[in-house]
């Protein structure tokens, strides 16, 4: 991506995506310990970082049962030219806020409901 391609906001995200018995093709070998542990589905998540205006800019595919914090750390490489970052509240957590800090990245994450002393996004545009 070049530097006239990066826009001043992004967004990350992750999603789950499931595929079935039928098109994982494992019909066939019933003793896959793997394939019963998650009762006949393999799962992998999908991290993904958009501009603000929801289009794709980058993509990373992990094991469904991966953290999203797994993805935001290796995604946070190629964002790094950005104003601000949006988030869920899956990402809140303070390394990666430090991390955004540190990259001159404004973080905007709503605090998750545990957090002791929450902090607030910022308002202005």
């Amino acid at each position: 991506m070049s530097k006239a391609d990066q826009p001043d906001r992004l967004m990350i995200d992750a999603t789950h995506r499931k595929a079935y018995r039928t098109t994982a093709s494992l019909l066939k070998s019933s003793s896959s310990s793997v394939y019963q542990a998650n009762e006949g589905c393999l799962t992998s998540k999908l991290h993904a970082v958009t501009n603000g205006l929801g289009r794709p800019l980058l993509f990373f595919l992990t094991l469904g049962q991966a953290s999203d914090y797994y993805g935001a750390r290796r995604l946070l490489d190629c964002v790094s030219k950005a104003k601000g970052l949006l988030t869920d509240r899956d990402y809140d957590a303070d390394w990666f806020r430090n991390c955004l800090k540190d990259k001159g990245i404004c973080p905007c994450t709503p605090p998750r409901t545990k957090r002791h002393n929450p902090t607030r996004c910022p308002t202005g545009r």
